[in-house]
């Protein structure tokens, strides 16, 4: 997970270096998502409130990707949006997939609950 997200800041440093260079909203969209990935990648897994904080972010520049691809006509920059919105799904699903000690509890809580509803409603094998 960490590095799909240090992708994406590479990413964002790559959109800074290409033209056009003149600073404008875009620019500043990529210098400040690019450092907050970069902070964010560096205490993953992290907190609950990091998790919510990524998962914003990866929306609004989700969302973003569409933006540029009806705004700007340039074959290799429509291109480029493909992978970015594939890296971005992925990261957002590894975000809330229940982990190690969170998918054993929701496992044990099933698996009680399957056993209550076996003990109170019998087998219906059972002839």
């Amino acid at each position: 997970m960490r590095a799909l997200l240090w992708i994406l800041v590479a990413e964002h440093a790559f959109a800074l270096a290409t033209p056009p260079y003149q600073p404008g909203v875009e620019h500043a969209f990529h210098l400040v998502f690019g450092l907050l990935y970069a902070w964010l990648a560096l205490r993953l897994p992290g907190e609950r409130r990091h998790r919510i904080l990524l998962t914003v972010l990866l929306g609004i520049q989700f969302a973003g990707r569409f933006v540029v691809f009806a705004l700007i006509e340039e074959p290799w920059i429509r291109a480029s949006l493909i992978p970015g919105a594939l890296i971005t799904i992925v990261l957002v699903a590894l975000l809330w997939k229940p982990r190690g000690s969170e998918a054993q509890r929701v496992g044990h809580v099933a698996g009680r609950t399957g056993d209550r509803l076996g003990a109170v409603g019998g087998d219906p094998t059972d002839g």
